[in-house]
């Protein structure tokens, strides 16, 4: 491992996009969209140029949009959830927002001053640029202040449809602030040359609040595949209230099953935290998805290779992965490979999933400290407490 973000006015990092057509080309999000008391607003979007070679970093950009309507900064108070780069052009990207916590009781990011960036997506047409300008496009204008012309409401995931080669197509999650308001919104027209004529349709309403979105997306050598994991209650088990649930679209986004059998009770609750889901680009059949700690309601990781019928544990026991995961991701040049983060770190697997190796070796420091200090007797021993991952001690010399 090799740090190429430390120089950054924030570690806290909620997205990351390679450009498809140039993967030099790194985009980095600030602020975790995760919905909890440490998970804090960010400073705007970076991009690293020659990130697999000579790194150099570029912003934080937060500029006023183009669109703006009340005067604030894209990005200002908000955490980054999603970054999508058109498959043929890296300078085109597609930012989606949340709100951001911040301060010791975890409060939302205040609105004046100075004043909170407005939730949604933003386009770039000129992200590769000194300067980006962003655009707010406006996918529902409903919430639970009407009338809402500005369309601000929480994204929490978003994909392109990759049947469609334009880049014109993407599906969006917007989490819920009223019963009608959120869930699968679909458009076709995202490269319109004028921001206000992208429109966007919602395919499907969970009817419920605060109902958060995951998308995995594969056509396998075949017709497109498309999986949503949500906040929603599970059914045909005893994990009824907001424990995780799995829904498959066979058209485009257009239509959305009822809940998947096999997908019932995996993020127990915490499921606007952690709700990962992946597809293989091989096999529309094998379906990953991680959560919190293992129990009844919750798994840490598992598999179905049957398209959603049915999940298993993959030897988590014996692997050491750990409880909240975040992201789930194939590898795009080898189906075998997959990677899993949590709040525990990085596990990768050479076998699509069926089992895991720690990749937490030298060089990858990634654990949150809470509270930290040094001995009042001797200046080299030091304690501190970490978030989700024990108390750690340091003495020169002596073990970490």
């Amino acid at each position: 491992w090799t740090p190429i973000f430390d120089g950054a006015a924030s570690l806290s990092v909620g997205a990351l996009a390679l450009a498809p057509s140039d993967p030099t080309i790194l985009y980095v999000g600030t602020g975790e969209p995760n919905f909890s008391g440490d998970c804090y607003f960010g400073v705007g979007l970076y991009r690293i140029d020659n990130a697999d070679t000579a790194p150099v970093l570029n912003g934080p950009f937060n500029p006023i949009p183009t669109t703006d309507v009340i005067g604030a900064h894209t990005f200002t108070g908000r955490a980054i959830s999603k970054i999508l780069v058109e498959p043929n052009d890296p300078a085109t990207i597609f930012v989606g927002t949340t709100q951001g916590l911040g301060g010791l009781y975890g409060e939302v990011y205040g609105a004046s001053p100075p004043i909170t960036g407005l939730r949604g997506i933003y386009r770039s047409n000129d992200a590769t640029s000194a300067n980006p300008s962003f655009a707010k496009l406006t996918v529902s204008n409903a919430s639970s202040i009407a009338p809402d012309v500005t369309g601000n409401q929480q994204l929490t995931d978003m994909v392109f449809d990759p049947s469609d080669a334009t880049g014109n197509t993407i599906l969006a999650w917007l989490l819920p602030a009223a019963a009608t308001t959120g869930g699968v919104f679909r458009s076709t027209n995202v490269l319109d040359p004028t921001p206000a004529a992208v429109t966007f349709t919602q395919q499907f309403n969970p009817n419920a609040v605060s109902i958060r979105g995951s998308f995995a997306v594969t056509q396998a050598g075949g017709p497109l595949v498309m999986y949503v994991a949500t906040g929603e209650a599970a059914t045909g088990t005893s994990c009824t209230t907001g424990s995780g649930a799995i829904r498959k679209s066979l058209d485009g986004g257009l239509t959305w099953s009822a809940k998947l059998p096999g997908g019932g009770g995996f993020c127990g609750g915490q499921c606007t935290y952690d709700q990962p889901i992946a597809v293989s680009p091989a096999d529309a059949n094998r379906v990953l998805i991680g959560g919190a700690g293992n129990s009844t309601c919750s798994r840490v990781f598992s598999m179905s290779v049957d398209g959603g019928n049915t999940f298993t544990a993959a030897g988590v026991a014996d692997q050491g992965m750990h409880a909240d995961a975040h992201a789930i991701v194939f590898a795009p040049s080898n189906p075998s490979i997959v990677y899993e983060g949590s709040d525990g770190g990085i596990w990768k697997s050479t076998n699509g999933g069926a089992s895991f190796l720690s990749m937490n070796t030298t060089g990858f420091s990634a654990t949150q400290f809470q509270s930290i200090d040094v001995h009042p007797l001797d200046a080299n021993f030091s304690i501190g407490g970490t978030q989700d991952n024990g108390t750690n001690h340091y003495q020169p010399g002596g073990p970490c």
